[in-house]
């Protein structure tokens, strides 16, 4: 039900942000051929923001649930190195290449994800500069009055220059590091959360597997099989995605990886089925160096009333 109510919010938002609210290259839609364009972080990534920010702002969602939701996009965007080398925008073009499916390993960022959190900085952004009084909310009603209503398609130029003319100041900065850029979300997106009375919260990868060795495996049929490995990571000299483990220092593993790597050996013996074939491989921790960490969206324990304040006024909840 809860996953349930965050998709039906998400796509009732895209009966104006897509639906009237058109990229140039859909007006009209062509239903022949691929419609490439680079605002999909718009239309999926703002929409994205919106599907799970309206369910809090409405009380239908508690400001905890809401930032268990929030966490999830974090998470799901941070255990994804693409981000580090496609921006928003390229990403928004290669949609049509192959859409939700994994593609080459860390190429690519989700508009969807990354999307969000740029909208969420952007929306706190805007806010923080004009005491609550705007809001990314008036950069979507401007949407929908100059191109939505008139039927015209936006571009992305378009797109910056609504934002700039709401935010009442220049906003290239923000378009050059986190649309058109990979400039990293951390510091910018804590500090935009601290103005609400919140921080992001960053913490070690408590899973043997993911903070040491930097893999992420996935059981299917009783089977437990390498489904992301961390760049630069122990994991990447040794492991494969798609690797069958099926043993670690000659005990078999049965549900059991997590204890079978946690017991601080200099390394281990890892066997694995590859392409059906067994080989036996090497992991060796990189002492001081960990992968995966985990970040997380958290109120203040101690905020002051303005933060307060424009808590209550962002999410319409008391802090």
């Amino acid at each position: 039900y809860k996953e349930l109510l965050g998709i039906s919010c998400h796509e009732l938002f895209h009966t104006w942000n897509i639906k009237a609210i058109r990229p140039a290259e859909m007006q009209p839609y062509d239903y022949a051929r691929e419609n490439y364009f680079r605002t999909c972080y718009i239309a999926e990534g703002i929409t994205t923001y919106y599907g799970e920010y309206l369910l809090a702002r409405s009380h239908v969602r508690t400001p905890a649930q809401y930032f268990e939701e929030l966490n999830t996009v974090l998470r799901k965007h941070y255990d994804d190195a693409g981000g580090q080398n496609l921006s928003l925008a390229d990403a928004s073009m290669d949609l049509w290449l192959d859409g939700y499916k994994p593609g080459v390993p860390d190429r690519k960022v989700s508009v969807y994800h990354k999307g969000a959190l740029t909208a969420l900085l952007l929306d706190l952004t805007i806010r923080q500069l004009h005491g609550h009084a705007r809001s990314l909310d008036d950069v979507m009603r401007r949407l929908y009055e100059d191109f939505g209503k008139t039927g015209i398609g936006y571009t992305d130029e378009d797109y910056a220059r609504l934002v700039t003319e709401v935010a009442g100041r220049k906003m290239q900065v923000y378009f050059d590091k986190f649309i058109n850029g990979t400039a990293p979300l951390q510091e910018p997106l804590d500090r935009a959360l601290h103005t609400v009375g919140c921080q992001l919260l960053v913490a070690e990868n408590a899973s043997a597997s993911e903070g040491v060795f930097g893999f992420r495996t996935v059981v299917k049929n009783e089977r437990t099989e390498v489904s992301y490995i961390w760049p630069s990571s122990p994991a990447a000299a040794t492991l494969t995605v798609d690797d069958e483990i099926v043993a670690v220092n000659g005990r078999r593993v049965d549900m059991n990886l997590q204890s079978l790597l946690s017991t601080e050996a200099p390394h281990y013996e890892v066997a694995v089925f590859r392409q059906s074939r067994l080989l036996v491989v090497d992991l060796v921790a990189q002492p001081g160096v960990s992968f995966g960490p985990r970040y997380a969206i958290e109120k203040l324990a101690e905020a002051d009333d303005a933060q307060r304040a424009g808590f209550q006024k962002w999410l319409g909840w008391e802090f």
